[in-house]
């Protein structure tokens, strides 16, 4: 697994030097990636552009290697979002289209009208995303929209060149390989009399000003010293391997297994330099603990909290926990230090019962669909949904405890209509054990009973459907679903309180929604 690591510049130690350095390379960096976009798009091969850009910007082929990779990501993050926003641009419009139907049955000519509208810019939007996933090299505002936008805003003009070019080139990024020295060609990082020291070369283009290389003493890791440690070591003994004498002595393909790459970025931000470092961790040092003779925890992701159940070997709950994560009104701080509280809380029960954790693959879209009003679709946005399964598998990853994905489908009525009303469950802790059961591979077949399903203060009959010859199980689900939706519906229709829209957010066991039921 690959983690980063973060620490800061002192000012005091580095001195104004260091600083004028780094803002003269972030310069440069931030200008060779601007200028390689503009070729890429035109269609330059990578070798005619590593041989042309080294001779007009003072780079060598490392430096060069670094810009180009940084950029890679940049693409395929940018045509990762244009994926994400078709999909969520169809969903739309699909629920447009459906809006409009109801509103024309109601003769509501000015609804109707507005929406009509809505359905309009939708389409314009998703036709100008599906225009920009045509092309090869999406296109790339450096420097952020929001800052570039400022420029037209009469209380942010004032200076706003200056801020925007300077958060145009506010980041430098060197990657590194196994094969080279210190695990990084171009930055390397030592320890001096026990002082942690980085030593960077510097371009041909700034090296009349700073010299041929510059040496920055930084502060030492908060988390992760050792992890950056024991990388060091083994980049040094991969050194010691590849010595001809050491390979005739302990065999030629001892060192290959040896060594690891480590990746520098520096960042600038208000309080000053940030120093990012990735490594990949070594996965022999990692005790596993789980052990999935034992059962699992099953985790079901909300908008404001986390359902856990910790099922047995058998497939029966054992215990639940409602964990609260309610990151509206956050800033991204608060919302990041929010969402590694709950991953470690998850894994430090999982650790105590020696059991793996099982959670939803990450199907944002399907969860998305889930849930039921706009207010919902906010709050639990996909950047939020993605960076707690990340914290928990980075998590549960030190400590040694495995985490499995499954397949989310269907698993919130599987819950309601087999578990919740046997179990005493509410509906998403229902759900989470139908998440566990089904990656140990528990039958998930229909009932063939009648029974009460609860959604909120209502409450339905589940009435088992006919079989079809060689229908999949879950086709089946799809159908159950599809009764108890229009069941649910008519009930509220019918009800002479109209429900606020929050039914399906509550989350209480079947004995505590009768007592509130029509």
């Amino acid at each position: 697994m690959l983690s980063t690591f973060e620490t800061r510049l002192d000012r005091r130690e580095t001195g104004p030097e260091t600083g004028q350095f780094l803002s003269a390379f972030a310069e440069l960096y931030g200008t060779v990636e601007r200028s390689l976009y503009a070729e890429r798009v035109k269609g330059g091969t990578r070798n005619e552009l590593k041989r042309d850009f080294q001779r007009r910007f003072g780079i060598n082929a490392r430096q060069f290697n670094s810009v180009w990779t940084g950029l890679d990501g940049k693409i395929r993050a940018r045509k990762e979002g244009y994926k994400r926003e078709r999909e969520e641009l169809e969903s739309k419009i699909r629920r447009a289209k459906k809006d409009i139907s109801k509103a024309q049955k109601k003769t509501e000519s000015f609804v109707v009208h507005q929406k009509k509208r809505r359905l309009i810019g939708l389409g314009h939007r998703l036709e100008r995303v599906k225009e920009a996933m045509k092309r090869d090299i999406p296109p790339l505002c450096f420097g952020s929209k929001k800052r570039f936008r400022a420029q037209f805003d009469g209380r942010e003009h004032s200076g706003w060149l200056g801020k925007w070019r300077k958060a145009r080139s506010s980041q430098i990024y060197l990657v590194g390989s196994k094969d080279e020295t210190a695990g990084c060609q171009v930055c390397q990082l030592t320890r001096v009399a026990g002082q942690l020291v980085l030593n960077i070369r510097v371009p041909s283009a700034l090296q009349e000003r700073f010299g041929k290389g510059v040496s920055i003493p930084i502060p030492a890791f908060k988390y992760g010293q050792d992890v950056i440690d024991a990388a060091l070591e083994s980049n040094a003994l991969r050194a010691q391997f590849k010595r001809k004498d050491m390979q005739q002595e302990h065999g030629t393909d001892l060192y290959k297994d040896l060594g690891r790459a480590l990746t520098y970025r520096f960042v600038h931000d208000k309080k000053g330099w940030r120093i990012l470092v990735s490594v990949e961790r070594e996965k022999a040092s990692i005790i596993k603990v789980s052990r999935e003779a034992l059962g699992g925890i099953g985790i079901d992701i909300n908008v404001d909290h986390v359902a856990l159940v910790d099922m047995d070997r058998h497939g029966n709950p054992v215990h639940t926990m409602r964990i609260p994560w309610n990151t509206r009104g956050k800033s991204t701080g608060q919302s990041l230090a929010l969402t590694r509280d709950v991953a470690k809380q998850i894994v430090t029960y999982a650790r105590e019962r020696e059991k793996p954790i099982i959670h939803e693959r990450l199907d944002f879209k399907q969860k998305k669909r889930d849930l039921k009003t706009a207010g919902e679709n906010r709050r639990l946005s996909s950047f939020a949904y993605s960076t707690l399964i990340s914290a928990i598998q980075a998590c549960a990853f030190r400590e040694g405890v495995e985490t499995f994905s499954v397949n989310p489908a269907y698993t919130s009525v599987i819950g309601r209509v087999k578990f919740a009303r046997r179990y005493g469950l509410g509906s998403h802790q229902a759900a989470a054990l139908a998440i566990a059961r089904r990656h140990f591979r528990f039958n998930e077949r229909v009932p063939m009973r009648p029974a009460p399903v609860f959604f909120g203060r209502y409450h339905v009959t589940f009435w088992p459907l006919e079989k079809m010859a060689g229908e999949h199980v879950w086709k089946r689900w799809a159908r159950v679903n599809r009764n108890l939706q229009r069941q649910i519906a008519s009930v509220r229709r019918s009800s002479p309180t109209r429900s606020s829209g929050l039914g399906d957010e509550l989350d209480c066991s079947p004995a505590q929604a009768v007592a509130g039921s029509p």
